[in-house]
């Protein structure tokens, strides 16, 4: 019984998501439709969660800001957690429910089946983006876990600090996280702490496996991109392989074929960015406002260990996600303009006229880089984080300038 799609791209994403019920359900489970239904309800479930956590984020935000004494500490560390699982949690029941997503990995497990073409330089060169990929992708979900784990250690229940304001004795109790409960919090701390617990490591599923399920889907054309550059630099053996008669018609079916998995490509590109457009926005914009909070935890006074802890996880955490989605996309943008070199280099002058122009066009095409969007801002690519970092920038100083 096969209890994952028949893809060897997608098994890593598709175990990690399969975990905490995000991958869709209809490539769960194919060959039994009642553990599918079972499965269906466990995702529905941890998405209500998911969006449940969300929802009590904003409630303790609104409840700190409408506070007569602002705690610009506790806001700051609310605001860094509720924007980063606003972004998680808009990916996650999007990756669920939408039917666009379903056809993007449909169209990589359909693609996977074409390999009339692929001999034994494609496959290597498939295995070593898949081996690369696999390999950042369990390493950013230790560093992750890593990250949690050491939070939740130190907010482990012990003494409370007491701290004197004038006349008033505040005492104050370590939390792992800022989200609204609807009883006294510091009455029933240990049942909020093992709360807060399973909420933390649940929710770093979620960021773990939402990444990587992201992170996945924009490097998947890089691999592509590598076997076609391969190909077509060696067109004249490859047209051998296919048929021991050389003719014009059979090298052109070939040549096509080279075509459509460009085609294939682009559409993957376009589906993407067209699936993810308004989250693409949202995280590009709030990511900088979400670093600069963070970063100004560290400048206020009582910072503690366990504050301190956080807020460096936290920054290397985001610096992380940024480097993993923005920099995948432009090794794509890269590869992509590759193309056309790789076509000039092949021994296009020894084809027929009929080829050579197909050639051509492909270069034209290539002359337009395959970008993943963000919304109207442009394309995702390392000068992305530059820009992320010169925004944060402005908003510490604009914090600095207003205390």
């Amino acid at each position: 019984m096969a209890v994952y799609p028949k893809s060897e791209y997608l098994k890593v994403p598709a175990i990690y998501c399969s975990t905490i019920g995000i991958f869709p359900w209809k490539f769960m489970f194919q060959d039994n439709k009642n553990l599918q239904t079972i499965y269906r309800c466990y995702s529905i479930v941890m998405l209500a969660w998911c969006i449940g956590f969300v929802v009590t984020d904003y409630i303790q935000l609104v409840i700190l800001l409408t506070s007569k004494t602002l705690d610009m500490q506790e806001i700051s560390f609310n605001t860094c957690i509720t924007l980063l699982f606003t972004c998680i949690g808009l990916r996650a029941v999007i990756v669920y429910f939408s039917p666009n997503s379903a056809n993007l990995i449909q169209s990589i497990i359909d693609s996977e089946k074409v390999t009339y073409l692929d001999d034994a330089e494609c496959m290597k060169l498939e295995k070593k983006h898949l081996r690369s990929v696999r390999l950042i992708s369990h390493c950013y979900f230790i560093f992750i876990i890593f990250s949690t784990t050491s939070r939740c250690v130190y907010s482990f229940p012990k003494e409370p600090d007491i701290i004197q304001n004038g006349n008033e004795t505040e005492i104050v109790k370590e939390h792992m996280l800022s989200i609204w409960f609807p009883f006294n919090q510091e009455k029933y701390y240990l049942t909020v702490y093992n709360i807060e617990l399973l909420d933390s490591f649940l929710g770093t599923f979620f960021v773990a496996y939402v990444d990587i399920y992201t992170f996945n889907m924009i490097s998947y054309p890089k691999g592509q991109l590598k076997k076609l550059q391969h190909i077509m630099k060696h067109f004249h053996n490859y047209k051998a392989k296919y048929s021991s008669e050389t003719n014009e018609e059979n090298d052109f079916i070939v040549f096509k074929d080279l075509v459509q998995r460009h085609k294939q490509i682009i559409q993957h590109i376009n589906a993407f960015n067209e699936l993810m457009e308004f989250v693409a926005i949202f995280e590009f914009v709030q990511s900088s406002a979400q670093i600069a909070c963070g970063l100004t935890q560290s400048s206020l006074e009582n910072l503690t260990i366990g504050s301190f802890l956080f807020v460096m996880s936290f920054l290397i955490s985001m610096l992380v996600r940024l480097f993993l989605y923005y920099y995948a996309a432009n090794d794509v943008t890269v590869e992509s303009t590759k193309l056309a070199q790789c076509i000039w280099e092949s021994n296009w002058y020894e084809e027929s006229q009929k080829i050579k122009l197909s050639m051509l066009m492909v270069i034209i095409r290539a002359q337009k880089p395959l970008i993943f969007k963000i919304g109207g801002f442009g394309a995702m690519s390392v000068q992305s984080i530059v820009t992320i970092l010169k925004a944060t920038y402005s908003y510490i100083t604009l914090a600095y300038k207003r205390t």
